[in-house]
This record gives C-alpha cells, sequence and structure tokens, in this order.
C-alpha cells in the first residue's frame, strides 16, 4: 500500500492481483494433478511463469517496503510491518496444522503438526511467503547502509547460489525459494523509480512486444540443460518483472479487467493464506478427467479466490483474524532511524 494521503498506484495493485491469480493456478494445477489429472499445455505454461509469479510479487513488496525499511529504526519498522507478518505466519500455520489433520494433503507426506513446531527454522510450504518477507526486510534493513549497487550485486549472488544448488538449507523447496527471490525484493527497492518510470512508459505496442519477449526467451529456456538453466533464469526472471509490470499497465487500461485486477490486489493477503484450504477441500470431490484439465483448473482456481474474499468480507475486521490481535502496544513516537 502506497504510503501517505497520495493515491494508490493502480498498475501497483494490479500487479499484485496477477500474481496471486498465477499463485492460486499454480496450486489448483499441483492438485488436481495429485489427483489424477493429466497435465495439459495450461500447466507447461504454468511452468514457464515461474520466472514471473513470485519475481513479480517480490519486486512489488520491495518497493512498497523500500521507504519503512530505510528510513525507520529497527524496533519501528518491526511494530509497524513486520510484526503482524510473523503474528499472521504463525497463526495461520497453527490453523493449517488443524485443517490438515482432517483434510487429505496429497502433494508430499506431510505431518501437520510437526510442521507447525518446526515452523519457525523450517518455513511452512504453504506460508513461505510472509517467513520470506520478514527474514528480506530484516537484512535489508541491516544493510541499508551499503551502496545499491552491492546489495544487488549481493542478492544476486545470493538467489544464484540457492537457485544453482549450490547452497542448500532444510529440506524441500521453501529454503530455495527464499534464497533464490531475495535478489528480487532488492530489485523492488531499489529500482523503485526505474519501475515507476518504465509503467509510464508502457504503451500498448511497448507492453505487447515486451510480454511476447519474454514468452518466447521463458520457451528458449525450457530447451536449456537443467544443470545450467539457473544461469539464465535470473535474468530471465527480470525480463519477467518488466513484463509483469507492462502486463499491469495494460490491464489497467482495460477498466472492467483493471479495477477486478486492482480489487484482488488490495486484498492479496486473505487470498493468499485461504485459498489452499479451499483447494484442499474441493479438488478431491472433483471427477477425474470430467472437463479438460484448464477448464477445472481455472475454475478451481476462481473458487478459491472467491471464497478468500467471502471470508475476509465476513471476518475481516474481527480483531487478529488478518490484524494483530488486541492488546498490542501501540506504535512509539516517530522517531529518526539511527545512522
Amino acid at each position: 500500500m502506497v504510503t501517505g494521503a497520495a493515491p494508490r498506484v493502480q498498475w501497483i495493485d494490479i500487479a499484485k492481483g496477477v500474481a496471486i491469480a498465477l499463485v492460486v493456478l499454480h496450486h489448483s494445477l499441483q492438485f488436481l494433478e495429485a489427483y489424477g489429472w493429466v497435465p495439459g499445455p495450461l500447466q507447461r505454461a504454468d511452468t514457464g511463469l515461474t520466472t514471473m509469479r513470485m519475481p513479480l510479487f517480490f519486486a512489488v513488496s520491495g518497493l512498497l517496503a523500500a521507504g519503512a525499511i530505510r528510513t525507520l529504526p529497527f524496533a519501528r519498522l518491526w511494530r509497524k510491518r513486520l510484526l503482524l507478518l510473523a503474528y499472521l505466519y504463525v497463526l495461520w500455520g497453527l490453523v493449517r496444522a488443524v485443517w490438515f489433520s482432517f483434510v487429505p494433503w496429497p502433494l508430499e507426506p506431510l505431518e501437520p503438526w510437526m510442521q507447525f513446531l518446526i515452523s519457525p527454522i523450517q518455513p511452512w510450504s504453504g506460508l513461505w511467503y510472509l517467513y520470506a518477507l520478514v527474514l528480506y526486510s530484516a537484512v535489508a534493513w541491516t544493510i541499508r547502509r551499503v551502496p545499491a549497487w552491492a546489495q544487488l550485486a549481493y542478492g544476486g549472488a545470493v538467489s544464484v547460489a540457492f537457485a544453482s544448488g549450490l547452497v542448500e538449507l532444510g529440506t524441500g523447496y521453501t529454503w530455495r525459494s527464499i534464497g533464490t527471490y531475495f535478489f528480487f525484493f532488492l530489485l523492488g527497492m531499489h529500482g523503485r523509480r526505474l519501475l515507476l518510470g518504465w509503467a509510464e512508459r508502457i504503451a500498448w505496442p511497448l507492453g505487447i512486444g515486451v510480454f511476447a519477449g519474454y514468452g518466447v526467451l521463458t520457451l528458449a529456456l525450457g530447451l536449456v540443460p537443467s544443470s545450467v538453466r539457473w544461469a539464465v533464469t535470473l535474468p530471465v526472471a527480470v525480463l519477467g518483472v518488466a513484463a509483469g509490470v507492462a502486463l499491469a499497465v495494460m490491464l489497467s487500461r482495460i477498466r472492467v479487467v483493471g479495477d477486478a485486477a486492482q480489487a484482488l490486489g488490495a486484498r492479496t493477503l486473505p487470498v493468499y493464506v485461504l485459498h489452499v484450504l479451499v483447494i484442499s477441500a474441493l479438488a478431491p470431490l472433483i471427477p477425474v478427467g470430467v472437463l479438460p484439465t484448464a477448464v477445472v483448473a481455472a475454475g478451481l482456481a476462481a473458487a478459491a479466490i472467491a471464497a478468500a474474499l467471502g471470508v475476509y468480507a465476513a471476518i475481516g475486521r474481527v480483531p487478529g483474524v488478518f490484524s494483530l490481535p488486541p492488546g498490542i502496544p501501540p506504535l512509539p513516537r516517530a522517531e529518526p532511524a539511527a545512522d
């Protein structure tokens, strides 16, 4: 959210809306495949969009967090931004542990309560984005006095190290993802003016051209041997961020679609924490092959988003559900950031 009294920048919310919609679609396809659905062209496109989906999400997150990270002392940054993320990570991890004690989880071996207990050191697979935002913000605050180019070089090195498998922490994909996407959070922080300026220059021919170029490079990426693919994935993902911004700007010029995407982007948090619960409950009820996989996946994703937004509309204002619980002390008075 844009701070101060300035109006929201529409394409930023739309970019968040596009990213969360792609995340929900990705998980819908994962669950359907686990229940026996045959992968199709939509899943191949989903795999290609790996270089846009989370890079765009984290770049926008970094863009929005930049001011607070640069100017606030850490105690105030923690209270203003990070405490809520940490609280929601724990709260919804607990909800998921209870939920998946009764609802099947077909994607990987899962001991719900053990996963919850170790979640401070092994991020919960479905909530690692919240964990990453806290960690990224803390690291970015620590190195905030370092020149931007050096921060980006450091972030790029971390991302390549994790993406290539040179550095591995824990089991599963979550730590690998957290390491891989760190660069894009820093890119959003330090490329704020660049991204905003790029958005202002987008015209239809340029936007379509960039998106088409990204699509071609993504297809070509599939031809690169997996052993060295990590070496070219980072620049393609940077182009994916540029293409995602271009797409968001173009959607903003289609009023009905743009308004809907903006409304979704302003409510990504409830969709993020709730959508897998809905998908996990609905996916096993759908007869395999009743419709084309792409149609069912899109419908399942739409149902999960609608259900999440419905829950948010019903209980979103209840303290402690999507906000900090009552009793948290008020923010301290503003003070200058420490040198």
